[in-house]
């Protein structure tokens, strides 16, 4: 399930409060037991493009037109491996960039200990055959 998710992070010193993309993994949503919440994807923290903190936190600027809160998630594909696809939209969108464009479709599948696969998921991909600025049937462009 798709949402938003206020975050207090510290900015030097001062606690900042952001509204941020996020994905919660609930378990028996089917009604086949109890609810269960068993994991939260928050962004830009779960992408994997953006793996230091430096580079989330150069997307945490509520003073930026490419802060983070103006990514949307908008559809999660659960495959048959209990993997998921996650599209979202956002202003960044420059393909010359280490970090994925906003305008993409993530994928992620479920961490696995010890050979056995837990309810945590992992960014394991980008689907970088898509578009992110030209709409067409292989775009990710107002997903």
């Amino acid at each position: 399930m798709s949402a938003r998710i206020d975050t207090t992070i510290d900015k030097n010193g001062v606690p900042t409060t952001f509204n941020l993309p996020a994905v919660f993994k609930i378990k028996n949503l089917n009604g086949a037991g109890d609810l269960e919440f068993v994991d939260t994807l928050i962004f830009p923290f779960d992408d994997a493009s953006l793996s230091t903190s430096a580079a989330q936190n150069a997307r945490l600027n509520k003073s930026s037109s490419n802060n983070y809160e103006n990514v949307e998630i908008t559809g999660i594909t659960v495959l048959a491996d209990n993997s998921i696809y996650l599209s979202r939209r956002g202003p960044l969108n420059s393909t010359n960039q280490v970090a994925a464009p906003d305008n993409t479709v993530l994928e992620f599948s479920r961490i696995e200990v010890n050979g056995v696969s837990t309810e945590k998921m992992t960014n394991v991909r980008q689907i970088t055959t898509l578009n992110p600025t030209n709409p067409s049937l292989r775009s990710a462009v107002r997903l």
